[in-house]
Formats: structure tokens, sequence, C-alpha cells
């Protein structure tokens, strides 16, 4: 049978024909491509587990304030006095502590504001004291106010600071 037996779909075969080919190209051209792919991928430096650094992680620290009697003054001055540290303790630093000063009356650790890490409240007689201890960047910052006669707080102001590690956690005693 000849083209002409098709009955009028005598180009079908050639197209079919031409098509086949044409796919047969694109498969190629397809592999050749994922060839050069996988190849190039192949090629690409891996990285190396054996000089590879661990990720350092953030230093984990505990901050407290120590409150210990401190000597009296003079045998005729019968008012307390409280010495008060900062401690900070880093699991990979070690300890640091930084004295802060004595404060007339007994002082206790007492819930601090928010945004504070540590607060104590110090008293005698109709005055008193107020500590905190916030975090501000690398360092812990002591801050401390007058209690009055009323109650009312004066102007905060910084008593003292303490280095803290970079990007160190720091929670509470």
């Amino acid at each position: 049978m000849g083209v002409e037996g098709w009955r009028g779909h005598g180009a079908r075969p050639a197209r079919a024909v031409a098509l086949a080919r044409r796919c047969g190209h694109s498969k190629r051209l397809f592999a050749a491509l994922g060839a050069v792919v996988l190849s190039a991928c192949a090629t690409l430096p891996r990285p190396s587990t054996r000089n590879a650094r661990p990720a350092v992680e953030p230093s984990e620290c505990t901050a407290a304030l120590r409150l210990e009697e401190a000597p009296v003054a003079a045998p005729i001055d019968d008012v307390p006095r409280t010495r008060i540290s900062l401690v900070l303790l880093c699991r990979d630093e070690g300890r640091s502590a930084l004295s802060i000063g004595d404060e007339v009356g007994a002082c206790t650790p007492t819930e601090p504001r928010p945004g504070a890490l540590l607060a104590a409240h110090c008293w005698w007689g109709p005055r008193g004291a107020m500590l905190e201890v916030v975090s501000s960047g690398p360092r812990l910052v002591v801050r401390r106010a007058e209690v009055g006669p009323d109650g009312r707080l004066s102007t905060w102001g910084e008593a003292a600071e303490l280095p803290a590690p970079d990007g160190a956690r720091i929670a509470p005693l």
C-alpha cells in the first residue's frame, strides 16, 4: 500500500517519523544536560568535617546578689549594715564578683521589677534603698534608688557595672 492507501492521511506517517526523531533528539539533549549538571555538582567542593569548628554556643551564666553582714563602722554605731556584691557564675568563663558597697540597714532580696534580673531592698528606720540588676548588652548594671519615709523612690542611678561574656544567656539565681 502506498501513501495514497491511507485515505487522505498520507502525511501522517511522515509526521510521525519526524516527531519520533525530534523526541529522540530531545531525550538525548535532556540526557546530555543532566550529565553536565551532575558533573558540575560533583566538582563542587564539599565541606570538610575534619577541620570544621563547632558552632560557638553562648555562655550560660547565673547572676546573684550576695548580701552579708558588714562590720560595724564604730562601736557606738549600732546601725546594722549589709555588704552587697554582684556575682556572675558562667559555665565556661568561671566566676566573677563585684563589690557594690555597704548599705545601712538590713537588705533582703525582693521580686525584681519587669526588665530587671535581680533586686534587693535595704531598710533601716524611716529610710532605705532599692537595688536592681539589669542586663545591658555585654554587661550587668546595678542601679540604686533611695526610698524616702513616704515609700517613694528617688531617681534610679547607676551604682556599678560588671562585664558579662558576649551573647551570654544570664539567668537570676
